[in-house]
């Protein structure tokens, strides 16, 4: 990235556990003198902006993601069937959701 700010930021996607690990990499020097000069007095700052609006986003995005499944789930109704071991295998489908 180059402008204000100059620096590279690589993202990864790695299995964890039963879902995934989202590592973002950020290295960046900023091209002002005054930003190189307020760097050590706002660092912090920023730092921990940065922790709430990653936060706030976590939040935001597992609400959504929840919703998402349960809508899913509500759309697609539990058949019934008049064989018992169907039934079983149904239930059992519905279960693992």
């Amino acid at each position: 990235m180059t402008g204000d700010v100059i620096g590279k930021k690589i993202w990864m996607i790695r299995p964890h556990g039963e879902g995934a690990e989202l590592i973002s990499d950020w290295r960046c020097d900023p091209s002002w003198m005054l930003f190189r000069a307020l760097t050590p007095v706002v660092k912090p700052l920023f730092r921990w902006n940065h922790g709430q609006c990653n936060n706030t986003a976590i939040t935001g995005l597992s609400q959504y993601l929840h919703q998402q499944r349960e809508r899913a789930n509500a759309a697609t109704p539990l058949r019934r069937s008049s064989r018992p071991a169907a039934r079983k295998r149904a239930s059992e489908r519905a279960l693992a959701r």
